[in-house]
């Protein structure tokens, strides 16, 4: 009898052992003794602390293109090679206008090493008086005399302050533009005449300004 007794014991607490969940690893806990608690408490996972993580040092390359312009110029966009157009406008009809003027062209030059540029002019009768004119946008101002001569070429260069002497008559300041234009006085018989206005852009990427005369 007593042999029985014992075996019942063992049998229903093998029963109620093997109901037991078991808990997973995300905390310690672990079930309760059976029989008392046939179910595991919820298993909550503590807060990560990102405190305790190890600090990772990494490496970043930053790759830049640098675009040489045709000038020389170095920029951070191939766009930046193009010069914004200026605001100042020339009149290109005046020459149409008149009955004395054959000719007059401006193109950008060396002058003795320096940039610079060269005016050329041509009219059909002797002046009184010409004149070169320059507007840097505050109007047009004579900058020099050519006298009464009727075909000629004059020189201007482009530096700061007094350039040296040579072959250029008068010099302009770099990084502007301007407009150059000649102006003929012909006295009583043909009055005032004026050739067409040129762009003289002397910044840097400018036409006159971007000549290489090294």
């Amino acid at each position: 009898m007593k042999v029985l007794q014992i075996m019942i014991i063992l049998s229903s607490c093998l029963i109620i052992f093997t109901g037991c969940v078991q808990c997973p690893d995300c905390v310690q806990e672990s079930c309760p003794t059976c029989p008392e608690q046939k179910e595991c408490p919820n298993c909550v996972c503590p807060e990560f602390d990102k405190s305790l993580c190890p600090v990772i040092e990494q490496n970043t390359t930053i790759i830049k293109y640098i675009y040489m312009c045709n000038d020389g110029r170095e920029v951070d966009s191939k766009s930046d090679c193009t010069l914004k157009q200026p605001d100042l406008v020339p009149v290109t009809d005046n020459e149409a206008k008149s009955t004395l003027i054959d000719s007059v062209t401006m193109r950008a030059a060396c002058v003795d090493a320096m940039q610079g540029g060269e005016i050329y002019f041509n009219v059909l009768r002797r002046p009184i008086s010409s004149k070169v004119q320059m507007d840097s946008g505050d109007g047009f101002k004579d900058v020099i005399d050519l006298g009464t001569l009727q075909k000629g070429y004059q020189y201007f260069r482009i530096c700061m302050g007094d350039c040296p002497s040579g072959n250029s008559k008068f010099s302009i300041e770099p990084e502007k533009a301007y407009l150059m234009r000649l102006k003929f006085d012909f006295g009583d018989i043909g009055g005032i005449h004026l050739s067409n206005e040129h762009l003289i852009d002397a910044r840097t990427g400018g036409k006159y300004y971007s000549k290489n005369c090294s």
